[in-house]
Order: structure tokens, then sequence, then C-alpha cells
């Protein structure tokens, strides 16, 4: 690279395919305070912590959009119902599961969409949110829908 002022050259620089990498090889050279944050926050420590001051991690995902694995709550038709799985956050203990019901349209005409369910056999490892909309009532087919593309986010914090 070369950098010319009123035509005059200041000199060339060689410029490499990946400028990064210096940097990168310093990181991995860490020493002293940051090498102990960086080994934390690869060992799943977060700023995030408990009441206690206990470190707690932090884990995030959603169910697929237009293909959410909704299933109708049994007895009632206006109610729709997804498990999400949450096997690869590594709970040791309940988490603190915050679910928010995401789409296109018509998500604000329903309620649930932000009120986990666990059990205790399966706490650590899955929610369930159920999606009431009584007005008209609601199939998976139609929460898949192109029009309403419904489908969970969330985030979870435990240990």
């Amino acid at each position: 690279v070369e950098v010319l002022v009123d035509g005059a050259s200041t000199g060339r620089s060689k410029l490499g395919a990946v400028p990064y990498a210096l940097e990168a090889d310093t990181a991995s050279r860490a020493a002293g305070a940051l090498n102990t944050r960086i080994a934390a926050l690869e060992a799943g420590a977060s700023a995030a912590h408990d009441v206690g001051g206990a470190p707690m991690r932090i884990c995030s995902g959603s169910t697929p959009v237009g293909s959410t694995a909704w299933q109708v709550y049994a007895g009632a038709p206006a109610q729709i119902f997804v498990t999400v799985d949450t096997t690869g956050c590594h709970f040791t203990n309940k988490p603190i599961y915050l679910p928010v019901l995401a789409g296109l349209s018509n998500h604000w005409t329903t309620t649930g969409g932000s009120n986990p369910y666990t059990t205790a056999a399966t706490e650590k490892t899955q929610f369930q949110v159920y999606i009431y909309n009584g007005a008209g009532g609601i199939t998976p087919a139609a929460a898949n829908g192109p029009t309403l593309l419904w489908h969970i986010e969330w985030i979870a914090i435990g240990n």
C-alpha cells in the first residue's frame, strides 16, 4: 500500500491477506488479568452473577422461523405450545428462562409468549411456552405460515 501526499510518496508498506492475524497472535499470548478473563470466558463464566456473587452463564437461542415444532394443546383449540431444547447450554441447575414470542404479525393478540413452563425432571434441559390466541384460535400451520412466522426467542441465565 502506498500513500501519496500532494503527489509525493510517503513510502510503501506490504499489506498481507490477513492484517488482523498479528493482533490475534498478541491476544493468544495474553498474560496477567487479560489471560485470567479470557480463561474465564472460555470456561463459560460471564459478567452475570447471582445475588451471592457466584458467576452465571448466559445462553440464548431461537426456534426455527417458519418451522417451529408447534403442537395443539389438548382440549384447547385456541392454544398451541412448543418445547424448547436447552440441552446445549449444559446447565447443572435450573436456569432462569426468559422467552418471548416473536414473529411478523398478530403475536401482540396472544397471551403466554413470555411465560416458560418447566417440570422438575427437565428444568435443566428444556422449557415449554403455551400460546393462547382467543381471537379465532390458532393452529401450528398458521403460526408457522408466511403471514405470522411465530417463533420463540429466548435467553437463559444459570450455572
